[in-house]
């Protein structure tokens, strides 16, 4: 698998396996993605992002384990607040709080498809495996209602609301 790609609602996503694209080569290749959302990490490396004091001083705050920055800045994304290993991050047009969000992330290989192949050309069927938590994402997903939605767990999964997005990203590396 390069790229997959697929809608839900609103959603067009594309998911790729982590090696392939990851949350620095996006950024690299089009910050204009973020820049002027609010971020909100809500899984650095399978844990919580914690600002430092300097990042505190520049904006950041936390609540609920939740990071946030409220206006994205090219400065800002070029600092170390990624680790491109389960990290989980919701983007927002308007600053938002969230009350909680589950870390999907750390679900062995989550995937927005249903079935996984292998070299050997032999699959497995997720459906049944991943069918509940991918449906308690998506159920999330439409709760707080971000604009664009990250996760770089076993798999690189990049949402958006922007259909153009998707159509850069596959033009890039399809």
């Amino acid at each position: 698998m390069k790229i997959s790609r697929g809608i839900r609602n609103n959603y067009k996503w594309i998911e790729s396996d982590s090696d392939y694209i990851r949350i620095s080569d996006i950024i690299e290749r089009f910050p204009d993605f973020f820049i002027e959302f609010q971020l909100a990490i809500i899984s650095f490396d399978s844990g919580s992002f914690i600002p430092t004091t300097d990042e505190i001083n520049r904006g950041w705050t936390m609540k609920n384990q939740i990071a946030y920055f409220p206006k994205l800045t090219l400065y800002e994304l070029n600092q170390p607040i990624y680790d491109n290993s389960y990290d989980q991050w919701l983007l927002f047009e308007k600053p938002q709080e969230i009350d909680s969000m589950d870390i999907y992330v750390n679900y062995t290989g989550f995937s927005m498809i249903d079935s996984l192949s292998f070299e050997d050309n032999s699959k497995v069927d997720l459906k049944a495996l991943s069918e509940n938590v991918r449906n308690r994402f998506w159920t999330e997903i439409e709760r707080l209602s971000p604009s664009k939605f990250i996760l770089h767990g076993d798999k690189f999964i990049f949402g958006t609301t922007d259909n153009l997005e998707i159509e850069k990203i596959i033009k890039n590396w399809g």
